[in-house]
């Protein structure tokens, strides 16, 4: 049931400077509210308004069911960033991610983190070439295969949930294992990065874009609300931890690009993008809490990457022997 958008209270709204359309009787539909309560993403030093109108309501018990990717936090994922995606998922963008990559129909190919499988649904898409696609969350897991199984490129996606405390891949498979924005939250980095040496090929590739904190990153506050906004916790490395433990594994570190920038820009444009798509738009409590409840993990990431302890890196590393 659609509730009376008048009723919702709670949440205030950043001010950005912009005017915002109302109603002639002064109210603020809900839709223009999320916009301008996104936007204040970008005016950190903005001051919260005291109209009434610019309220939003958000139940903050709604982040339980959201840690097991609910069916509604799935759908609210792919508005943002596509069919097949968790995580900003253009084809713009995914290409940057994955440029080193240089996948070929001829190549087996690993994919540690697959969300929905939109990254390896891509690859069979654009390559021809098969993927193993991993997942360690139970409840992403059994979503994605479903949707995997269901695309035509499906057939050429073996699609698994995994453990990484009991991560065991094969000697010798594969020219390219990859993992997109997702270890930042695991505990289980080494063993991920041990197991892959194991199973690449002389002459493989890991590659890896993951959120990254600096030395002093404990220090800083954005970092701190990024930590809890998170909906699980999360075990972020610094980029010394990342190339010792690759050294020690037997992998070369052949390069590393900062994304942070792209990354900010990528998020801000599907967000906007998404909230523009709700305009006059039905839309019920759940589903404004959900989206509350969305936005402020990436409110937070994005604040936590402009302050410069947090940064996107691209780390591509190689076996070679």
């Amino acid at each position: 049931m659609t509730v009376d958008e008048k009723t919702l209270t709670a949440v205030k709204t950043p001010t950005t400077g912009q005017a915002i359309a109302r109603e002639p009787d002064g109210y603020v539909r809900v839709s223009r509210r999320l916009n301008a309560w996104w936007d204040g993403v970008d005016t950190p030093s903005a001051s919260v308004v005291d109209d009434p109108a610019m309220e939003l309501s958000f139940d903050q018990s709604i982040r339980d069911r959201f840690e097991n990717w609910s069916d509604v936090r799935t759908r609210i994922a792919e508005s943002i960033w596509g069919q097949g995606f968790i995580n900003p998922g253009t084809r713009k963008f995914s290409h940057l991610v994955m440029a080193p990559a240089r996948v070929t129909a001829k190549k087996s190919v690993l994919d540690l983190t697959s969300g929905l499988g939109g990254t390896a649904a891509m690859l069979v898409r654009e390559t021809g070439a098969w993927v193993d696609a991993l997942e360690p969350n139970p409840t992403l897991a059994e979503k994605g295969r479903r949707l995997v199984a269901s695309a035509p490129s499906g057939k050429q996606i073996d699609y698994q949930s995994v453990d990484f405390h009991e991560l065991d891949l094969p000697e010798w498979r594969y020219h390219l294992i990859f993992s997109r924005e997702r270890l930042f939250a695991t505990r289980f980095k080494r063993r991920a990065i041990e197991q892959s040496m194991r199973s690449l090929k002389t002459g493989g590739q890991l590659l890896i874009s993951d959120y990254v904190i600096s030395k002093d990153a404990e220090n800083n506050p954005d970092v701190a609300n990024w930590r809890t906004k998170e909906l699980e916790e999360i075990h972020p490395w610094t980029l010394e931890k990342y190339s010792e433990r690759m050294t020690e594994a037997g992998l070369k570190a052949s390069s590393v690009v900062d994304l942070s920038k792209v990354m900010i820009a990528e998020v801000n444009a599907a967000w906007r993008r998404m909230l523009s798509n709700m305009e006059g738009g039905s839309l019920d409590r759940e589903l404004v809490n959900s989206v509350l409840a969305e936005g402020e993990i990436w409110q937070s990431r994005i604040k936590a990457l402009r302050s410069g302890d947090v940064r996107l890196l691209r780390i591509n590393a190689t076996r070679l022997t």
